[in-house]
């Protein structure tokens, strides 16, 4: 017989604390270039757990944020501030922070911080540096569910420069080739395998795309071979001051401590002060452009952020550089707005007869609504006032309408029965007994109970 007794209380309470509370799902790509996301992660946790992202996130993550973001009843509300921002689990940031720690808790397991950005201290915190849609490859999903494996989505595919897969050589699909929308990177309802709008698979292979320029495809393999790199560096990354003492020594052995001349090397004229605080160390340069300061120089990008130096050995002609400058200077969305065009539909939407919500204008003209605030206050103003008009003269006609029904119900109770029905029975047979009425239609109704007591005396 077993010996209760004989239980070593210590060693089972040891064993009941290092016992993790969600199953410590092994990630996939560690060590690789293509290590697995930690959105991606997130996903297939909840795939594991028969549940959806919603729930573990709001059931299981969220309690052990430092701050709950979201909450067990927004699990499954569709517009949760909290997956606005969520994108940003896969770079850095304060959601981020909180996902790994909480992941790290839940699970158990010493490798959560590997399959995002937050040791990248090399580079300012802007997280424009990754997607907030979903990118992937369909070759590289039709080939591991052949193969029997787990379809998972690579961090190198989330990082915002990166079109082409580095495997196939092919562009990444961006919308659902079903339903053709975007899918968000995360969401209550997110899927691997499948759109959360159509729910078509994303597995079946359609029309491979291809980069249209050679001298496009020749940098996206450069890129993915640089930030692959980059994210295969297990140790972690030197101080953030590393980048700006590099720049700093580079500008006094090649170009004799002139800003002038250190900006024209790099092609950028129109950034001689922002080169200078680089180079003082006021501020850490942008991704991009440090992608863009080891291609003119033809450098590895993973020796410079791990404390190496800028050289200037095998720097490429002038000529091939202008071409390439583009893919590293990306415009501003906004810069490429024509301010006449948006002012004149902002007028068509003010003359409309159906009025609109400020937000719904903004994204149908896909700009965002604080930018448009910002540019045009005159317009947004005469729009949200017509609006909110609108509104009220809706609720108004509406409460209108209910007070009538009350009358007319009030009557035809009084006539059949000679008395008036209590509220509830007023609200059945209205049809709306479930529904609490509002203070306005309660103080109506009393006061037609008034005037039928003054009629009967």
């Amino acid at each position: 017989m077993f010996d209760v007794l004989s239980i070593d209380e210590d060693k089972v309470k040891h064993i009941m604390d290092t016992r993790s509370r969600l199953y410590p799902l092994q990630p996939r790509g560690l060590g690789t270039a293509m290590k697995e996301g930690l959105v991606s992660y997130i996903t297939r946790l909840s795939e594991a757990h028969c549940t959806d992202v919603g729930s573990l996130v709001s059931y299981e993550c969220s309690p052990n944020f430092e701050n709950p973001r979201i909450y067990s009843y927004q699990s499954n509300k569709v517009n949760s501030s909290f997956y606005k921002d969520a994108y940003t689990i896969n770079c850095f940031g304060a959601i981020c922070t909180d996902m790994e720690y909480a992941l790290t808790k839940l699970t158990q397991r010493s490798d959560i911080s590997e399959m995002n950005l937050n040791k990248w201290v090399f580079t300012p915190r802007n997280k424009a540096i990754v997607k907030k849609q979903k990118h992937w490859c369909i070759q590289c999903y039709s080939e591991w569910e052949k193969e029997g494996k787990a379809l998972y989505d690579p961090l190198l595919w989330s990082i915002e420069l990166i079109k082409i897969c580095p495997v196939h050589k092919t562009l990444l699909q961006t919308s659902c080739s079903g339903c053709n929308m975007q899918i968000p990177i995360i969401n209550q309802r997110s899927l691997l395998s499948h759109c959360i709008y159509c729910f078509k698979s994303l597995v079946s292979v359609n029309e491979v795309r291809l980069v249209e320029s050679e001298d496009e495809l020749l940098f996206q393999v450069w890129l993915c071979d640089s930030i692959g790199k980059l994210l295969m560096y297990s140790k972690e990354f030197v101080d953030t001051s590393s980048i700006c003492n590099a720049l700093q020594s580079f500008r006094e052995n090649y170009c004799d401590n002139n800003d002038r001349v250190l900006s024209r090397l790099f092609l950028l004229e129109n950034k001689r002060r922002q080169i200078n605080a680089y180079c003082r160390g006021a501020a850490n340069p942008h991704f991009n452009l440090l992608l863009w300061f080891c291609y003119v120089l033809g450098i590895e990008l993973i020796s410079v952020c791990t404390g190496g130096e800028f050289t200037q050995i095998e720097r490429k002609p002038s000529e091939l550089l202008q071409d390439s400058k583009k893919y590293f200077m990306l415009e501003s969305k906004w810069s490429k707005i024509d301010k006449e065009i948006v002012r004149e539909k902002l007028m068509d939407f003010l003359s409309n007869d159906h009025p609109r919500s400020f937000n719904s204008i903004s994204r149908e003209l896909d700009i965002q609504e604080s930018y448009l605030r910002k540019m045009f206050p005159k317009e947004s103003k005469l729009l949200t006032a017509k609006y909110t008009e609108y509104r009220t003269n809706k609720k108004n006609e509406k409460m209108r309408l209910q007070k009538e029904k009350i009358e007319i119900v009030l009557n035809d109770y009084y006539q059949a029965n000679g008395s008036v029905p209590t509220i509830s029975m007023l609200k059945k047979l209205l049809g709306n007994s479930h529904v609490t009425f509002k203070q306005e239609l309660m103080s109506h109704y009393h006061d037609q109970i008034k005037e039928f007591v003054e009629k009967k005396v």
